[in-house]
């Protein structure tokens, strides 16, 4: 159907066919269009492929996910490759599944196309590459913050019950930068626990939420990070002028390549790929069928938004991604607020007000086009949505409230009984005298 995502189902089940009962990992690549995204894949591929662990690097492929020279973009929708490869994970045999997207904001494909292939590549994915030139920028993580909200409004809206839309988050994202020139960073692994570059952390500087940062940055760097239970940064050096040629390895900077094998060899590393699961439970080529089929009929379905024209797509994501940034900001104050205090109904009502006024701010504050008649519309559909969570954050007040009352009349009793006992000992004792 034009306009609307779609799976190819008889081609993917000829692959889950093959894999049957054994568990999945689903490592797909996505970005801008012209990164490499395919020419990453294609190392992803000899490494797999290869029998030693020793020379794959400079392994040649019979075949390989296409990519060529020049600005026009080379993979289409989403490809995966035909074959699984299996590897002992965690002593247990997993058939490893690689895809590669479509490359977003070419001229061809509209905005809703391309948060559709990712929302897509992130119901399907169980580790995802997010390949970047240069930098982590704003506008990338805004543009990233959108897709993955948007890949959780298609999964409520498709009524997948096995995931919960406040609990469940999509697995491991990796920001892959190629052609890092800043040297305060070494090149290489970047997350929570590791760095390259002492007393530096690129993930913590660039990524997480500082208190330095405005509000509204806070929350987008915030959000993109609450999408994803795992998120790390890898660092490349300049690649040269090859990569854009031809994908001879002998070819490329000896720089890059030491890096670039480095990276290749730790996604695929047994110890580090994660197996893909859905709700908790671990997920087999069979169970993934049923899933696949159900996002499918979504995704075609008069449920799934439509392909718009640029200008309207241009003005809806705007106007969705406000609504996105402010009902967030709204969550994790009332959060932030339930966390360290329990409040009275009237307090609650009172704290409610004043979090929803500023979350409507950073609604109107935000860029974005459209009418004010086209933008209430929106105020109107965050207005609601926050009442629902209101609604949600009361039932935890109450529960923190009946929770506090409890162990207050625990410590009461424990007092008494200490009391009591206290009073014990002393008639004993004069008694005893």
């Amino acid at each position: 159907m034009k306009g609307r995502a779609s799976i190819d189902l008889e081609n993917v089940n000829k692959i889950l066919d093959k894999i049957e009962d054994k568990p999945i990992a689903v490592i797909s690549v996505a970005g801008p269009k012209r990164t490499g995204k395919s020419f990453l894949l294609g190392y992803f591929l000899r490494l797999l492929q290869s029998e030693s662990r020793e020379n794959w690097f400079e392994s040649q492929l019979s075949s390989q996910f296409v990519w060529r020279k020049g600005s026009e973009r080379t993979t289409t929708g989403i490809l995966w490759w035909s074959e699984p490869f299996y590897m002992d994970i965690n002593g247990v045999e997993t058939a490893i599944l690689l895809m590669d997207s479509q490359g977003t904001f070419d001229d061809k494909t509209t905005y809703h196309e391309n948060a559709s292939i990712f929302a897509l590549s992130s119901l399907l994915s169980s580790m995802m590459i997010y390949y970047q030139r240069s930098d982590i920028s704003e506008d990338m993580l805004q543009q990233l913050q959108f897709f993955a909200q948007f890949a959780k409004m298609h999964v409520n809206f498709g009524d997948q019950s096995d995931y919960d839309e406040y609990e469940e988050k999509f697995q491991n994202l990796t920001i892959l930068i190629r052609d890092w020139f800043f040297e305060e960073y070494n090149y290489g692994y970047y997350d929570d626990y590791e760095s390259q570059t002492p007393e530096r952390n690129v993930k913590k500087d660039k990524l997480d939420s500082s208190e330095n940062f405005p509000r509204e940055v806070q929350i987008v760097h915030r959000s993109v990070l609450d999408s994803f239970e795992n998120v790390g940064v890898y660092l490349l050096p300049y690649a040269g002028q090859t990569l854009a040629m031809k994908g001879d390895s002998s070819n490329l900077e000896p720089d890059f390549i030491f890096h670039f094998k480095g990276f290749v060899e730790r996604m695929l590393d047994s110890k580090r790929i994660p197996k893909k699961r859905i709700g908790g439970q671990l997920v087999t080529g069979k169970s993934f069928k049923k899933y696949i089929e159900k996002w499918r009929e979504y995704f075609l379905s008069a449920e799934a938004p439509e392909a718009k024209t640029l200008q309207e797509a241009t003005a809806e994501i705007q106007n969705l991604m406000a609504v996105q940034t402010s009902i967030t900001g709204y969550n994790q104050l009332m959060k932030d607020a339930l966390n360290k205090n329990v409040f009275s109904e009237e307090e609650l009502k009172k704290l409610h007000e004043k979090f929803s006024t500023d979350s409507v701010n950073v609604f109107n504050n935000a860029k974005k086009v459209g009418d004010k008649e086209f933008k209430e519309k929106f105020v109107q559909k965050l207005n609601e949505m926050i009442g629902l969570e209101f609604e949600k954050f009361k039932q935890i007040n109450e529960a923190n409230r009946k929770h506090a009352e409890e162990k207050e009349i625990l410590n009461k009793k424990l007092r008494d009984q200490e009391i009591d006992a206290q009073r014990y000992r002393e008639e004993a004792e004069m008694r005893e005298q």
